[in-house]
Order: C-alpha cells, then structure tokens, then sequence
C-alpha cells in the first residue's frame, strides 16, 4: 500500500522559480513534513498481536521529480489496506470499520504544506531576489 501526495500545482510553479540550488531548501522542509507524517501515521495505527503493522510503516525520505517533489508513507503488508479501508469479518456477517491511519496523516501533511510552503518560498525568493 503507497500513498503519495499530488497537487499543489501553484506552490510547484513558485518552486519552479527559485534558482536550482536552493531544493534543498525545499527537499528538508519536506523530509521534515514527511517524518511528521509518518510519525503521526505509525502513532495511529493500530498494534494487533504482533505490532507488524506499526513497525512496517516507511517513509524514503523526500525527493525531486520531473514535476516537482513527491513524499510518500508506505506500508508493504498485505493486510494494511483492509486496516485502512475497513474489511467484512471471515463468515461475512460482520464489518470491520477502516482506522484510516493514513488518510489521516496525509491530511495532517497536506494541511502543513499549504500552511507553510508558501511562507518558505517567499522567505527563499526575498533572500535571493535581485532588488
């Protein structure tokens, strides 16, 4: 299971804008909103039996892309979708309700981002403007 953030189209044109060498700027503002967003992902999941769930949850780190910059919580469970969904019980009489662990941090992510990328941004192109 892999969930990636897609979007943030105008932040990606302002992004655009800012001499190369200054991604790294960008790229540990979002390591760091990818760390929270694991951390918070793995908080929030729930333990079972084993704790395999919790401890399989994965953040690369983030990285530049032709388009701009992915993040991504990943778990490679085969059972994590059906704790995140929500899944009928064996005999299919019953109803298990998602956790949705990760939608939930991707939208505490999300809702960083657009909070505070664009004060970044203003921050790095005032610091390197020609006026």
């Amino acid at each position: 299971m892999r969930v990636e953030m897609e979007g943030f189209k105008e932040q990606a044109e302002k992004i655009g804008k800012i001499p190369e060498g200054l991604d790294a700027t960008i790229e540990k503002f979002l390591d760091d909103v990818g760390s929270d967003w694991w951390s918070d992902t793995r908080a929030n999941t729930p333990v079972g039996e084993t704790g395999e769930l919790r401890r399989s949850m994965t953040f690369e780190g983030a990285k530049k892309s032709t388009g701009g910059f992915e993040i991504a919580v990943s778990n490679r469970l085969s059972y994590a979708e059906h704790v995140e969904y929500g899944h009928r019980t064996r005999g299919g009489k019953g109803y298990v309700p998602g956790v949705h662990m990760m939608r939930d941090g991707q939208k505490g992510a999300e809702e960083r981002i657009s909070k505070e990328l664009g004060g970044l941004i203003s921050e790095v192109e005032d610091e390197y403007s020609d006026d």
